[in-house]
């Protein structure tokens, strides 16, 4: 066989495994979503709306137009925040889990499309909504009535907590309007750097879904995280230990929000809690 010939011989071999390599590298993983079925009146609208996204990140998540009209039985992937799970133990009743994590009952009813609220299951997954508007922050204005948090050198007593970022919270944690806001947000320009808020190690760096944008995870030990959202860019790679302070991003506009901050969520023993009761 000629040197051509064998040339092209091995290409015909190797072209079928690039491209099923390429295709299961653009894949998301199952962990990361969820599959939907659409049934009679089903819009990319209305099924956005139920799962608190926005028509166009839905689309772009399934390659759609985002006015594409929706057939019958037709396959969508609703994406799905793997951190935002609870996986069902003796006890637990989804009132308590709706306490837990700041959402309505009926909220977590039709979200997980549970016909029998009474009657969970041992090991049954259910999954927490993320706020869609966690990242619609007010823009800060002087004068504005927002209030201006320390710089990451200040240390919080008995925690161990120190503020991520200098600049002026825009959104507190808690009740907003008819959405439960998971962290704090502040504002600041982008670029500015984010700072460890505590010691630990990186379990998550980079891209994390359409609502969180690129992401820095930080495990503290003694069942205590923090998370840092909207980045611009991330400093820190998986795994490598921080100290406190340290920079591990840059405030960016990245995942769904409408200005340049800093989503910074605490949780403690698997709960989220209000950042600023622990950083005082």
């Amino acid at each position: 066989m000629s040197v051509k010939r064998m040339c092209l011989f091995l290409c015909l071999l190797l072209l079928p495994g690039l491209s099923f390599f390429s295709v299961q590298a653009a894949a998301p993983s199952p962990q990361d979503r969820q599959e939907y079925i659409v049934v009679k009146g089903d819009t990319l609208y209305s099924i956005a709306r139920q799962y608190h996204l926005k028509t166009d990140q839905l689309a772009d998540f399934n390659d759609l137009n985002p006015k594409a009209i929706l057939s019958i039985g037709q396959q969508l992937w609703i994406p799905q925040d793997p951190s935002r799970q609870v996986v069902i133990t003796k006890g637990d009743t989804l009132w308590q889990i709706a306490r837990d994590h700041g959402v309505r009952l009926s909220e977590l009813v039709s979200y997980n499309k549970i016909s029998e609220p009474g009657k969970l299951k041992i090991g049954q997954v259910i999954n927490i909504p993320v706020s869609g508007d966690e990242a619609v922050a007010v823009p800060a204005v002087a004068g504005g009535g927002g209030q201006r948090v320390g710089a990451a050198s200040r240390s919080a007593a008995n925690t161990g907590f120190i503020w991520p970022l200098k600049g002026i919270i825009t959104s507190a944690f808690g009740q907003r309007k008819n959405r439960y806001h998971h962290g704090l947000d502040i504002a600041a320009k982008s670029g500015t750097t984010i700072g460890a808020a505590k010691a630990g190690k990186v379990i998550h760096a980079g891209w994390r879904n359409n609502v969180y944008g690129r992401c820095v995870i930080i495990d503290h030990g003694n069942n205590q995280k923090t998370l840092y959202a909207h980045a611009s860019k991330v400093l820190v790679k998986n795994g490598a230990q921080v100290r406190a302070g340290q920079a591990i991003a840059e405030v960016g506009a990245t995942g769904n929000t409408t200005g340049a901050h800093l989503h910074f969520e605490l949780h403690i023993d698997d709960k989220v809690v209000d950042p600023q009761k622990y950083l005082r």
